[in-house]
């Protein structure tokens, strides 16, 4: 998902276009944080944050 919107901006028209839901609620706000295991679902795809030893 990295790399999809450039800065805050983009973030806050991009989230009024599409809905994201975050462990089964609807977000809106650009700021979110996620933590391991969330699940986020965007459109008809879901995905699972995972923490990596590169992960800070």
């Amino acid at each position: 998902m990295a790399g999809l919107i450039n800065n805050g901006g983009q973030a806050k028209f991009w989230l009024l276009e599409n809905e994201v839901i975050v462990d089964k609620k609807k977000e809106d706000r650009r700021g979110r944080k996620l933590y391991d295991q969330m699940i986020v679902k965007i459109g008809n795809q879901l995905y699972q944050i995972v923490k990596t030893d590169e992960s800070r």
